[in-house]
């Protein structure tokens, strides 16, 4: 049995991804650039690219991450296109398609600890997002604490 993976700790998975991402990316511009994407190439290095990303940076939403990573491609395929006068629709969909396949084990997931947590309130009462804040004004024109919106002050 091998003692390495004992020695490894999250920070060198995340240390790896961030040292491997630009050299995926900058594979994925050469083959854009040179010519020699094909579909399945483009897909497979989108996956590749996409968890490392995600791996790379764990505190940034998944969605933000393959959003720009999407936009990215797209660029890439439209300059391409500039280029050579066509546009390879097929490429770039399945490039967009296997960002989408990274997605989804994160949304599923999600939905497992939704489940495991409140398995009975309903998915449209549930929400990720911060309570606004607001500041409330005194009497002399400076803003005291914040509290939640909603809630009054005495």
């Amino acid at each position: 049995m091998s003692i390495l993976p004992a020695r490894i700790a999250p920070w060198h998975i995340v240390y790896a991804a961030r040292m491997t991402a630009p050299f995926v990316a900058a594979l994925m511009g050469g083959t854009y650039a040179v010519g020699s994407a094909t579909p399945q190439s483009t897909a497979a290095l989108a996956l590749l690219l996409g968890l490392l990303m995600l791996a790379a940076v764990p505190r940034r939403r998944a969605g933000e991450l393959l959003g720009v990573a999407a936009v990215w491609m797209t660029l890439a395929e439209f300059c391409v296109a500039s280029q050579t006068g066509q546009m390879q629709v097929w490429r770039w969909a399945m490039s967009i398609a296997a960002l989408g396949i990274v997605v989804v084990p994160l949304k599923i997931q999600h939905l497992r600890m939704l489940a495991r947590r409140e398995p009975y309130r309903r998915l449209a009462d549930r929400t990720r997002r911060r309570q606004r804040r607001e500041t409330t004004v005194n009497a002399r024109g400076t803003g005291s604490a914040l509290r939640p919106a909603g809630e009054r002050a005495c």
